[in-house]
């Protein structure tokens, strides 16, 4: 029966269509696809931007490194310019301070030379100028040797007698106080000074002299020589006089020129044939003391 009645009525060909949704769900759901849309287009957005900031900070980068860049090289050029007009300022001014130093080189060589001819002229005229030395008379009163304790003393008295004259027409000469060495063979027979005096022109003055030594000692083949020289008038003996020398010329007074008067290698026969060995006179000159 039941059967039987179901397939009585047959089967609906255009069935209706579903009823719509409910007003309030569409609304819903048509809001959460727009937002979703939104959301998706921000999510979408938020790179482009982040992308374009970091471009824009890499362009201010990039511009700031060339900023640097050109500063840097302006100020190179700057310093090589600077360095180019100080190569120049040098090279303008090279040539005038080696002009300089040439002149102040020639000026300063001129200025020795002249000194060193006044100083010749000066020498040449005083060397003209300066006295002559005689040895008139060198006698020995005493020479004894004496040993004592395997030594040899010698004791010696010398007398000397000196000429000096001046040469000179119009220059009077002033002598200081002269000291006096006496020496034989390198054995010494004293020392003695003279007083200072002076001389008119055409002026012969004669000096006394006279030295001792006591208890001197002596080598023995020396000391033996020498008194047998003395002996037998064969002594050989050196005499130097140290002191100062003045010019005189009118008004002109050149005072205290040192004057060394070497009377050198003087031998008794000489003096003694009244031959007047002659001494070396020598300005600027001096013997240690």
């Amino acid at each position: 029966m039941v059967d039987s009645t179901y397939h009585l009525f047959p089967p609906l060909q255009n069935p209706l269509p579903p009823p719509p949704p409910p007003p309030y769900l569409s609304s819903s759901v048509s809001n959460g696809l727009t937002s979703q849309r939104s959301i998706r287009s921000v999510a979408l957005s938020l790179p482009s931007v982040t992308e374009e900031s970091e471009q824009e900070l890499e362009g201010q980068r990039e511009n700031q490194h060339e900023d640097i860049e050109n500063e840097e090289e302006a100020k190179l050029k700057e310093e090589e310019e600077e360095e180019e007009e100080e190569d120049e300022e040098e090279g303008r001014h090279r040539p005038r301070c080696s002009l300089c130093c040439a002149w102040m080189f020639f000026g300063s060589l001129a200025a020795v030379l002249i000194v060193l001819i006044i100083i010749l002229i000066f020498v040449v005229t005083l060397r003209s100028a300066l006295p002559e030395f005689y040895v008139l008379r060198m006698d020995f009163p005493k020479l004894h040797l004496a040993s004592e304790n395997n030594e040899l003393f010698l004791d010696a008295d010398v007398h000397i007698r000196i000429q000096a004259l001046n040469i000179n027409e119009e220059v009077e000469l002033e002598y200081s106080e002269l000291k006096v060495q006496v020496s034989s063979e390198d054995i010494p027979l004293g020392e003695t000074k003279i007083p200072g005096f002076s001389q008119n022109p055409k002026d012969k003055t004669v000096l006394r002299m006279r030295t001792r030594v006591w208890n001197s000692p002596a080598n023995e083949d020396d000391a033996k020589a020498l008194k047998e020289n003395a002996e037998n008038r064969q002594t050989v003996v050196d005499i130097l006089l140290n002191g100062n020398i003045g010019f005189h010329v009118g008004v002109v007074k050149l005072n205290w020129v040192p004057a060394l008067i070497a009377c050198q290698k003087i031998k008794q026969a000489e003096v003694d044939f009244a031959q007047k060995p002659k001494c070396n006179v020598k300005i600027f000159g001096f013997r240690a003391q």
